[in-house]
């Protein structure tokens, strides 16, 4: 019982954040913040299934007659699985929503799938293609364009898309495939194509350059061993032990050092000891968002269940549609789940797990519904709700503004800010040199 009826309240908590329930009386505004959407041109919808990717950033360009929607995919060499995700994540856009062109980085022609059709099957072909990106000597890209490539030669036997020895012909001279990032425009016709974006000459200098920098990092270790030493003397006679002691943490997150959940435990005392913020406290969001949101997650993550919240979800379902609410809405409780990450307007009816919450609570509410009577749901939905809200760049850029404030809060004396601001400038020029 001590355990349901903590649970219960957990559920109660979370759903204080979305400010529209029936079991939790809240003050407008005092949970979660929401952000207030903006408005869209109609022709940017696209959705990326969460599993292959998250959005990042949106530009728009200047008002344009003819306007070209380009995706931008930031791409992890040499690493199998975010090749595979990748390759997937092209053929969805490409089936979705017609992308057919491909901008390879590394390249500076047209990309040839023919360079790697060896065999006269295409089961063999895609083998070898998927062992030689295992090793890290193709991308997802050029997945991609092999399965594009082999497909077309299925549909098109008869039909001169493959030669009689089972090569396909190709106006182009044949060309290796390179390691690439990528950047993808809309087409109309679904035929795809690869185009290298390097010019060779200043691609080859940009790769002496990139030598020269690894080649001295001798040099900057010896650089940094001294400078570090003469820092850590003065800071020794300057700093109180405190600052030096979060210094030091603050170094740490800079390298990446750090088990990041103890991190950020010993980093939220630290905010209370120096700043006087409780970050753990509901109302810590209006400045730190994305700092609340992890924490707020965590504590979730220890009572989640997510069969019994599956279990609660479909009793919901009946419940829903026993009282008759909308399609809609019945549908998108059906499918509740952690979903897709949306750009602009959603193409399917998909909305954000917050709305289709906002909803739920509007409509169903006075027939009856209460969060309370489904914890186990209403925690997996909140756990679901921030998790869709965690931005992992605004976190890290709210982590370093925390450590600015205490920081500054601590070296109070000139000398004390004269010295952090050498510790900073050191910092800048280590990512500098490492090409960070």
């Amino acid at each position: 019982m001590e355990m349901k009826r903590g649970l219960k309240g957990v559920a109660a908590a979370t759903l204080f954040f979305f400010l529209t329930t029936q079991c939790v009386s809240a003050a407008p505004g005092a949970g979660i913040e929401m952000a207030g959407k903006r408005e869209m041109p109609s022709y940017l919808r696209l959705d990326i299934p969460a599993e292959l990717g998250t959005v990042d950033e949106l530009y728009e360009a200047p008002a344009s007659g003819a306007p070209q929607f380009i995706l931008h995919i930031q791409n992890a060499h040499a690493n199998y699985d975010a090749q595979q995700k990748i390759k997937k994540l092209l053929q969805h856009v490409n089936k979705k929503y017609g992308f057919t062109t491909v901008f390879v980085e590394g390249a500076s022609e047209k990309l040839d799938p023919a360079y790697l059709t060896i065999f006269p099957d295409k089961e063999r072909n895609l083998k070898l293609a998927d062992n030689l990106a295992k090793k890290g000597e193709l991308t997802g890209a050029e997945l991609f364009l092999m399965e594009q490539s082999t497909e077309n030669g299925e549909r098109g036997k008869g039909n001169e898309q493959l030669s009689g020895n089972g090569e396909r012909g190709t106006k182009n001279e044949k060309q290796g495939v390179q390691r690439s990032a990528l950047a993808v425009s809309r087409a109309d016709d679904r035929q795809v194509e690869a185009l290298g974006i390097e010019q060779a000459a200043l691609y080859r200098e940009n790769y002496e350059a990139l030598k020269t920098v690894f080649g001295a990092e001798g040099d900057g270790t010896r650089f940094f061993q001294g400078f570090d030493g003469h820092l850590e003397q003065a800071a020794s006679k300057t700093f109180t032990p405190e600052t030096r002691s979060l210094i030091k943490e603050w170094q740490r997150f800079q390298k990446g050092r750090r088990e990041f959940m103890p991190f950020m435990q010993n980093l939220v005392k630290q905010a209370k000891k120096v700043l006087g913020i409780d970050l753990e406290s509901l109302f810590a969001q209006v400045g730190w968002p994305q700092i609340t949101r992890l924490l707020v997650i965590q504590m979730m993550e220890k009572d989640l269940n997510r069969d019994k919240a599956m279990a609660e979800r479909d009793a919901l379902v009946k419940f829903l549609l026993k009282k008759k609410v909308s399609k809609t809405l019945v549908d998108r409780i059906a499918e509740f789940q952690e979903g897709t990450i949306s750009v602009g307007k959603a193409t399917q009816g998909e909305v954000s797990p917050r709305e289709i919450l906002e909803t739920l609570a509007a409509e169903a509410g006075p027939k009856g519904f209460k969060f309370s009577d489904y914890p186990h749901f209403s925690l997996f939905a909140g756990h679901t709700v921030l998790r869709w809200e965690l931005d992992s760049k605004d976190l890290f850029s709210e982590i370093e503004h925390l450590f600015d404030q205490m920081l500054d809060r601590l070296a109070t004396e000139p000398a004390q800010q004269k010295l952090l601001s050498l510790y900073r400038d050191g910092e800048l020029l280590r990512k500098l040199l490492n090409l960070e």
